[in-house]
Order: C-alpha cells, then structure tokens, then sequence
C-alpha cells in the first residue's frame, strides 16, 4: 500500500526551518568577514609582489617574492571556495523561505510486504526496491531514513522549496524491520539504469534477474514514475 497527500507544515517543522535560516545567515556573515580578509591578503601579496619584481636577482628577494607568490595562490584559492560556500548558503536559505511561503509537507505512507537491496561501492549508494502491492515496487534511497528501515509499515515526511530542492526529510517507522530478499551489487549490472529516489514501477520481486532485466530496459522507455511531484 502506498498512499501520498500533503498537508500544512506543524509548527516543530516550521520553527525548524526558520532556525535553520537564522544559523545558515550567521554563517554566512561568518565567512563573509573571512573572504573580505582573505580578499586583502590576496590584494596585498600581489602589490607586494610586483613591487618586489625589479628586484628578483637578489636572492633574499627572490624567496620572499616566490612566498608572496604562493601566499597569493593560497590565499585565491581559499577565496573561491569560500565565495562557493556562500552562494550555497544563499541558496539554501532561499529554498528555504520558498518553503516556508509555501507552507506544505509531503507525506508517503507505505506498507510493503518484501524488499531487495540494490547496492554501488563506487558511488556508496544503497537502493532499496519495496513490494508495496502485488503488482507495484518503490524504489528508495537509503539515506537519512534512520534505524528500523527497512520496514513493512513507514511513513516518509519531505518539505520541498525552490526548484523542488528537499529542505527538511523525517521518516518513522511504525511496523517490523524487513529483511532483505536478496542483494544485488550495482556493478553487476553495466547497462543499469538506476531509478532515481521516490519513484514507482509495475512489478514484482520475482527474482533478482527479472529486477536487472527491468532496469536494463532501454533509455526513455523505463516504467517507473515519481511518487510525487
């Protein structure tokens, strides 16, 4: 069984997030006042490097003009990355708040009877495959589902902002641990293609060839859909 309605954010949820604004702003005014630092330093270094230039044959001078150079490159490079940090934060808190205007949580209650387990070491992905009716599966990603999952009776809560972008996820568990059918290592499978979190495909956990031989299907002719959205 698998049921998917919305509802208004509660308050826990709601004070949540505007906690989560007021942290992600702090941090970041906290590397703001660092990047205008780190922007002086590299401001610095450079004049002092070219001041230094006429001077470069005297080897004192060279090693401190060959310092300054790497203080430069140091320096930039901390800058960027801290410039890229901060556009993140801005877009975080701007989901956020798109979140917030909208004002609605996404609730998926499943029930499922088996479960298979597909697993990447190279991307350290882990693809759960549930049985939630006789002819239905739901794929879902492992990650922040916490303890007891899988499990025969769940329900998954997902606040979406901008673009889509999930800004809060809780899962609660509320039946008995399942235990895996079978395993399958990705890497198994070259042509695989894995369906992306949250979605649903006809089927049954038949066997885990039949499975590979569904997710080997061509590109653009998969079955399965999103569970919302």
């Amino acid at each position: 069984m698998l049921q998917v309605f919305t509802r208004e954010l509660t308050f826990a949820e709601t004070r949540f997030l505007r906690e989560d604004i007021i942290n992600l702003q702090r941090q970041r005014d906290r590397r703001e006042r660092v990047l205008r630092l780190l922007r002086a330093v590299v401001l610095f270094a450079l004049l002092a490097a070219i001041c230094l230039s006429p001077w470069i044959t005297s080897p004192p001078i060279a090693v401190i003009h060959a310092s300054l150079i790497v203080v430069f490159l140091l320096s930039g490079a901390c800058a960027r990355g801290m410039d890229a940090e901060m556009r993140g934060a801005t877009k975080q808190i701007d989901a956020i708040g798109v979140a917030l205007s909208q004002n609605l949580a996404t609730v998926i209650h499943c029930q499922a009877s088996e479960v298979a387990v597909l697993e990447s070491g190279e991307t350290a992905r882990r693809l759960y495959c549930l049985q939630t009716s006789p002819s239905q599966l739901l794929f879902l990603d492992d990650d922040g589902l916490g303890p007891g999952f899988p499990n025969t009776d769940f329900t998954l809560v997902r606040v979406a902002g901008k673009g889509g972008q999930v800004v809060l996820g809780a899962s609660v568990c509320e039946g008995r641990v399942l235990a895996p059918a079978w395993a399958i290592a990705m890497s198994a499978g070259k042509a695989l293609a894995l369906p992306p979190d949250l979605t649903v495909a006809p089927g049954r956990l038949q066997s885990p060839e039949a499975l590979l031989a569904g997710l080997r299907a061509p590109p653009g002719r998969h079955a399965w859909r999103p569970v919302y959205g």
